[in-house]
């Protein structure tokens, strides 16, 4: 049988339509298999593809499942706040709620909208508990993998493996221009880290502003994404590394900007709020805004 699913494409972390990381969000799947969702998701050929069905939990509005190009995620952060936007402008949300959940593979993620709940002007998610993982030691290699200078590397930065819970390798460099000039050896960086579950290599500089800092992420071969305008998951882990290696300023509540995708040019502003106590971290929000770009649908035999 054919059947028709409606889908939305929505820009996500930048208020400027065609800027952004873009995100398809089919907003009734009932009937697909994970095979379809993959198979659309690699159709759609964007960072994420997003796939609603009801939850059977009653303490969350949807039930969210998110596909790249490669592989399916227990939880990614761009899907999530694209998502909740979506069915936020077709009222498929609680009326004016201004906290929901959304369920996903890593269970419910809470969400805070700013703004009317069938308009929200932005969207924050609540990340899972940060895990801090492997430091890499040898700098020359790490280099190389990325086909910069060793001295390009930030001295006192650790290069560390950080998820919530999807890992990244965070590497700090110097400066915004050599944060642009990395180019990722694959079969090198798999010499330099073996880690089978690495989602990417998350490399970036401080700015001049206080807490702001200027991003990119190069994709895993096996995720499907060569480079990811914007990723919510990974600025989630990026807060976390910078309060636990003291590379950010403040106490308490602490914000930082990260721009990321404007060497692809699709500049993204990415919000990241670090609540700590006590030296650790408590909790960490990822925001921003999305705008729509297109409506379409696509048939499939189920």
């Amino acid at each position: 049988m054919t059947r028709r699913y409606d889908f939305e494409q929505v820009d996500v972390f930048t208020q400027q339509r065609f800027r952004g990381n873009p995100l398809a969000v089919f907003t009734d799947a009932t009937g697909l298999s994970k095979t379809h969702m993959q198979d659309i998701a690699r159709e759609m050929n964007l960072s994420e593809t997003t796939f609603v069905v009801p939850s059977e939990r009653a303490d969350c509005a949807a039930r969210v499942y998110i596909f790249t190009p490669g592989m399916e995620l227990p939880f990614a952060g761009h899907p999530t706040i694209g998502t909740a936007w979506v069915l936020a402008r077709n009222g498929d949300l609680p009326k004016d709620a201004n906290v929901v959940q959304l369920h996903e593979n890593v269970g419910p993620i809470t969400l805070r909208l700013e703004g009317p709940t069938d308009d929200p002007s932005a969207l924050f998610l609540t990340a899972p508990p940060p895990k801090f993982g492997s430091i890499v030691e040898n700098r020359a290699a790490m280099a190389a993998a990325l086909n910069i200078d060793t001295d390009e590397l930030l001295p006192d930065a650790p290069m560390q493996v950080v998820g919530v819970p999807v890992p990244f390798l965070y590497v700090m460099l110097r400066s915004s221009s050599g944060v642009d000039r990395v180019a990722v050896n694959g079969p090198a960086l798999t010499k330099t880290i073996s880690n089978p579950d690495l989602a990417g290599v998350f490399v970036f500089a401080r700015q001049e502003q206080p807490n702001h800092v200027y991003s990119r992420m190069l994709g895993a071969e096996h995720v499907g994404v060569v480079e990811d305008p914007a990723t919510g998951s990974a600025s989630g882990s990026l807060g976390a590394y910078l309060v636990q290696h003291g590379l950010v300023s403040g106490n308490g509540s602490i914000d930082v900007l990260s721009e990321q995708g404007t060497k692809m040019g699709r500049q993204s502003f990415v919000s990241i709020r670090i609540e700590r106590a006590g030296g650790q971290v408590k909790r960490i929000e990822v925001g921003g805004s999305v705008v729509p770009v297109l409506r379409g649908s696509l048939e499939i035999d189920t």
